[in-house]
Formats: structure tokens, sequence, C-alpha cells
């Protein structure tokens, strides 16, 4: 589980107890946007950080690991953990629905709607349209490639639309974006 930072809690569990507790500084997770609290699966990576966390404790002599394996646990626990967020990064630049994002989860769109509200603090279309936005950003820095084209290759049909789209995002037009940026 990740807990948000100064966040008391306490455990309890009526079978066997083993919990990896990772207290990291908050520099390490500036980026790790943590609005609430999460669950993971224990798989063998889990084992693995944790075998190399108890050998960091008894070794610290031989080097720090903490900056690594907090990289490690940072990508775990990011939001790719939910399978419909990462259908969105993946697959971002085509036409993607509610319906398709639900049945991955395996839940009813209506509930799909609030559960993923719940977990990003955003309806699936609003993230969806700002992630293709950070795409698009990334593509007007460092492509010559028109704004048309652009906007084609994050999921957008029409130049209007995607225009119109980033102005209400960002503020800026594609264009004065790519201008100011560059």
């Amino acid at each position: 589980m990740l807990l948000p930072q100064n966040l008391e809690h306490s455990f309890y569990c009526k079978s066997y107890n083993e919990f990896l507790v990772v207290d990291l500084p908050q520099f390490y997770c500036e980026t790790t946007d943590v609005r609430s609290e999460r669950r993971f699966h224990k798989d063998q990576s889990w084992h693995a950080i944790r075998q190399l966390l108890l050998e960091a404790a008894n070794q610290v002599a031989k080097g720090n690991l903490l900056p690594h394996l907090a990289a490690i646990i940072k990508e775990k626990v990011s939001v790719h953990e939910y399978a419909s967020i990462a259908h969105i990064h993946e697959h971002f630049s085509s036409r993607i629905t509610v319906e398709d994002l639900a049945s991955i989860e395996h839940f009813h769109p209506v509930y799909y709607v609030e559960w993923f509200k719940r977990k990003t603090g955003k309806t699936p279309r609003a993230y969806l349209e700002d992630y293709r936005i950070e795409q698009a950003k990334v593509l007007l820095i460092e492509t010559s490639h028109s704004v048309a084209q652009v906007g084609k290759q994050v999921g957008y049909t029409y130049c209007s639309t995607f225009s119109r789209t980033f102005l209400k995002v960002t503020g800026v037009t594609p264009t004065s974006y790519r201008r100011i940026k560059r």
C-alpha cells in the first residue's frame, strides 16, 4: 500500500502479516501523484525490492542503493498500476470509449467513471484529453510537424478541435506554445 505523506495510519490482518514499509524522502517522490491510498499485489518484483532493501541496509558502506530503489518503487506505484490507465497511455492516439476502458477493469461504464474519478481526480475523458495535450506539447517542441499533423498524431481528427482543446487546456494555441517553448 502506498500512503500519502503525513497520513496517520495503522494496519491489521487476521492472517500472516508481512509488510514492506518504505518511508521515502519527499524529494525522491516529487513527481509521484499520490492523492489517496493505493493497494498493490505482491509480485516477484516486490520480493526483489525487499531483498535489495535488506541488502542495502546491511551493507551501507558499499554504496547508496536508495535512489535506484526509489526510482523502481516510484515506477511501480505510478498511475500505471491500473490496466485501463495503461491502455490510455499506450493507445491515446486511437479512439477510446468509456465502455472499452470499463471492460478492461471489468466494471459497468457508469461505475467505472465514478471509480476513475476517485482514483485520478478526473473523468476518463478529461484524463485522456490532458494526456493527449501533454504528448502534443512534446511533439510541438521536438518536431517540426505541422499543428494539424501533431493533432492527428495525438488522436484528433480535426485540426480545429485539437487547437481549441489545446487552448482550453494550456491557455495558449499550439502555434504560440511552440514559439514560446523553442
